[in-house]
């Protein structure tokens, strides 16, 4: 059967095209021509040969895979093509395909971390199995690794969810204020473990300070000799004194507890947000795989607990992640 291009079509194909090759957005095409419904479908027109007048036969073959059939594509030696009537002219159909090959040489490489989910390898099924993450051309997915048959789900809304936990326990003025009296007591319990080695250190400044008054006193008095052999044990003084106080100024270097106001409140509640709104990828990864052991998932019920990793009383998370966080 010879294929003919539609009569009506085959002038919107032109339009799509000609856009395209003028440097028209895919959106912009789509909605001026209303050859396809979506992006994909416009790139998969703009690199079909048929439109220069090459239809290609057996290009794929349909394999068995671990899932299911699925399509490879074929080597070339077993691809056909013949010659059908062009709609696009050669000439603009090069300029277009060489706009693709640019399109595709700058586009930024995907973000991936986990196969970009957020909640991957925390999410268990209700049948114990791990949840995955899944796309189609409109939603991403978890779905149980081991396909028990409960329905996906929507990863924006489960993520969202999360996300809105966490809010609810950790990003708020209360939790706020009992993280920085945490803080606070971890800064007054390392001074106090540092008392000990400050003594110690301001006991070796005084006993140097003390050796180089003396011999600055021997200096005085001393002959040639003598005094070469003074200068020379100055010197040995001074550079132990030097590092006895940048030792001192180590441990003296003491963290001042932060006073909890209305203005730090506010402010630390803002930046925590900003995180999980708008952290690159790996940054909202690792906190909230800080922050849970596993999310348990029931999808039929659309059901999902999430098992904090470390919790006070109270059940709020006082983890290491929120709680160092605020230490920096």
């Amino acid at each position: 059967m010879r294929w003919e291009p539609d009569p009506e079509t085959a002038p919107k194909v032109v339009q799509a095209f000609q856009m395209a090759a003028e440097g028209a957005t895919y959106d912009e095409v789509v909605a001026a021509t209303g050859i396809c419904e979506n992006k994909s479908s416009l790139a998969t027109i703009l690199a079909n040969p048929i439109y220069r007048g090459v239809r290609v036969f057996n290009r794929e073959a349909r394999v068995e895979g671990e899932h299911g059939r699925k399509r490879r594509r074929n080597p070339a030696e077993d691809v056909v093509t013949s010659e059908v009537e062009a709609v696009v002219p050669e000439q603009l159909w090069t300029r277009v395909q060489e706009m693709l090959v640019r399109r595709r040489k700058d586009r930024l490489a995907p973000q991936r971390y986990a196969g970009g989910y957020v909640l991957t390898e925390l999410l268990r099924c209700a049948c114990g199995s791990q949840m995955v993450g899944t796309s189609n051309r409109s939603y991403r997915y978890y779905r149980c690794k081991a396909r028990c048959g409960r329905p996906s789900v929507r990863a924006n809304d489960l993520d969202a969810g999360v996300m809105n936990l966490i809010r609810r326990t950790l990003v708020t003025p209360k939790a706020v204020r009992d993280m920085v009296h945490l803080l606070n007591e971890d800064i007054q319990m390392r001074a106090e473990r540092r008392a000990p080695d400050l003594d110690e250190a301001k006991a070796r400044i005084r006993k140097l300070q003390q050796e180089d008054a003396n011999l600055r006193r021997a200096l005085r008095s001393a002959g040639p000799r003598a005094s070469e052999r003074i200068n020379v044990e100055i010197e040995a003084v001074a550079a132990e004194l030097e590092a006895a106080q940048a030792r001192i100024a180590e441990l003296d270097q003491a963290e001042r507890p932060l006073r909890i106001t209305t203005k730090l409140v506010r402010q630390t509640i803002d930046d925590m947000n900003g995180i999980l709104d708008h952290a690159p990828l790996a940054t909202r990864v690792a906190w909230v795989r800080d922050l849970f052991e596993r999310i348990d998932v029931d999808s039929r019920d659309e059901k999902a607990v999430a098992v904090w990793r470390a919790a006070t009383d109270e059940g709020v998370s006082r983890s290491d992640s929120a709680y160092e966080w605020l230490r920096r």
